[in-house]
């Protein structure tokens, strides 16, 4: 991951959330990063058009979905590098994987808990951004800056000024103990 010009993340259905959130820690301190959540006809296209800068990572859960089954076939058919972070060394994933990381996930009812997956991929980008070092530091920096810039952020305990919808000008609401001006 580390020498990859380009991170694609491909988790589906009940893990799409957990893909999502994987682009967006790694890619504050990796540039390049993209998660796709669902398949559909482009996303061979954009496999197609991978080279040797390219690394798709997948997540990949029971029920395992057939199309991201189909995809990292496809994938693998050109050579592209594959890491996966699944379940068991009996995913439908690990014979196309060239790197593969285990994280229990538990089906605890209709859908799977996430908490190991989660865990296992706050240690990589944890383990990313050492390697990465100045790198790393420089860009999260930089993302710092620009949060900060454009006050993205509010610190607990500070007034919060809202803009809500549908509020007169000049009139101030409250809203769960937090005072807006809308």
């Amino acid at each position: 991951l580390a020498k990859a010009e380009r991170v694609h993340i491909f988790g589906f259905r009940y893990v799409a959330g957990l893909a999502m959130y994987f682009a967006y820690a790694l890619g504050k301190i990796k540039p390049n990063v993209l998660a796709f959540t669902q398949a559909d006809s482009s996303l061979y296209d954009r496999i197609r058009l991978m080279d040797r800068g390219d690394v798709v990572v997948v997540l990949a859960f029971p029920r395992y979905p057939a199309d991201l089954v189909a995809l990292v076939r496809y994938a693998h058919g050109f050579g592209i590098r594959i890491l996966a972070i699944t379940d068991s060394p009996l995913s439908p994933i690990l014979p196309m994987s060239e790197v593969a990381l285990f994280a229990k996930s538990d089906l605890l009812d209709f859908v799977g808990s996430m908490a190991a997956p989660a865990a296992l991929i706050n240690c990589v980008v944890s383990e990313l951004s050492q390697r990465l070092g100045g790198r790393a530091l420089e860009r999260l920096r930089t993302l710092e800056d620009a949060a900060s810039s454009a006050g993205i952020y509010v610190r607990s305990g500070s007034p919060f000024k809202a803009q809500l919808a549908g509020g007169e000008n000049g009139r101030v609401h409250t809203v769960k103990g937090v005072r807006g001006q809308g």
